[in-house]
């Protein structure tokens, strides 16, 4: 058996503890803690011009569309979850759904925000 022994998954996702001591290695705690703060991003999630440019553009090519009508399906179109057995399971089964819904219907909002502006006359 060739490799680490005993490394546990999230070690070996990283690359092991020494490569994690050299991501932060010199660059002291706060540099760490920014690594897992959460996005800056606007409250309603849109993104910048370019980016709402860019994805309407992508959804026109089949090959393009085909990878976003795939992340679609895993989002917005997922099934809404059933056989759930109490009340609690329901809730966060649904809460989970929403979650997944709500990457779904930003980037079909993105698309359509990006035809509008791909569509106004260039100065």
């Amino acid at each position: 058996m060739s490799g680490a022994q005993n490394v546990s998954p999230r070690e070996a996702a990283i690359g092991g503890m020494a490569e994690l001591e050299k991501l932060v290695a010199g660059n002291g705690w706060d540099f760490f803690a920014q690594q897992f703060a959460p996005a800056n991003v606007a409250d309603d999630f849109r993104p910048v011009d370019p980016i709402l440019q860019a994805l309407a553009r992508m959804y026109e090519f089949p090959e393009t569309r085909a990878v976003i009508d795939w992340i679609l399906d895993l989002s917005v179109r997922a099934p809404y979850p059933r056989g759930e057995s109490t009340t609690e399971e329901l809730g966060i089964a649904a809460a989970k759904h929403q979650a997944r819904a709500a990457v779904g219907e930003a980037i079909v909002k993105a698309i359509v925000e990006g035809r509008k502006i791909n569509a106004e006359p260039r100065k």
